[in-house]
């Protein structure tokens, strides 16, 4: 074999890609891993959901198999096989959750809520989308952002990750009246993140099963029966378009389904 054939045989069998991966690209996609976070709702402060950290060590786990793969590959050659390596390797897909789609018309089509979850806490009942999951609260709701860090809050969620999610809560006014209760959570919810400033400013009015209550972005205050609710939708700040009109419709349709049942809400850790 001369050089010039060595030349072509080598450019032929690097043609598919190259076999190994450089410290540096390892390293890099390492610490993007780490620094990559999910963004919060529309008013667009940082989303903090601990369950991207279980997504962070899946994709660092990912990244080192294809490593160790075109480490592998490398050392046995296009074609080959270890000892008792199968030739090819079955894949497995999980089920796709339900998704809003598009119509002709351009309008949105929310998949059907057959799920329905009665919260023991918080005293409703809500209907969603088939493939959500529910992560019923712990214990009261007693102070804080409703969102995934908060022990106090219900919520519904989609099984692919990275997805939208709801959360619910729902408390005692004591002897606070509908309007001084709104004005205390929105407060709460400035201090958290002054950008919700302009959510209060422009919120609407809505009513849940009969109750009035306020809509501002995608946050939801409203009173029951002696008792304040507050469902929230969370996003990512990077949805836009479609897809964010689509996630807000469905929630739409989620939060016409909710049913208050204050008479039903615990106060005390579940």
């Amino acid at each position: 074999m001369n050089e010039r054939s060595f030349d072509r045989i080598a450019e032929a069998y690097l043609a598919d890609g190259p076999t190994v991966i450089a410290d540096r690209v390892l390293d890099a996609a390492l610490d993007e891993v780490h620094l990559t976070r999910q963004r919060r709702s529309s008013w667009r402060a940082p989303w903090r959901v601990p369950i991207m950290n279980s997504y962070a060590k899946i994709a660092v786990a990912a990244v080192a198999v294809i490593a160790v793969g075109l480490l592998g590959l490398n050392v046995l050659g296009p074609g080959e096989s270890g000892v008792g390596a199968p030739s090819t390797a079955p894949s497995v897909s999980p089920a796709p959750t339900p998704s809003p789609t598009a119509t002709p018309s351009g309008e949105v089509n929310v998949p059907p809520l057959t799920g329905q979850f009665t919260s023991p806490t918080h005293g409703y009942t809500i209907s969603y989308p088939e493939g959500w999951t529910t992560r019923p609260a712990t214990a009261p709701w007693i102070t804080g952002v409703v969102d995934y860090f908060n022990d106090g809050a219900d919520l519904l969620q989609p099984g692919n990750p990275g997805s939208p999610f709801v959360a619910l809560a729902s408390q005692p006014l004591g002897d606070k009246s509908s309007a001084e209760w709104e004005a205390d959570i929105w407060q709460m919810l400035i201090d958290d993140d002054a950008g919700t400033a302009e959510c209060r400013s422009n919120a609407v009015p809505i009513t849940v099963d009969g109750a009035a209550g306020v809509k501002g972005c995608d946050i939801v205050l409203v009173t029951d029966g002696g008792r304040g609710y507050a469902v929230m939708l969370w996003i990512s700040s990077e949805t836009t378009g479609f897809a964010a009109a689509s996630d807000r419709a469905l929630y739409e349709s989620i939060l016409a389904t909710m049913q208050l049942q204050p008479e039903d809400a615990v106060d005390t850790g579940a």
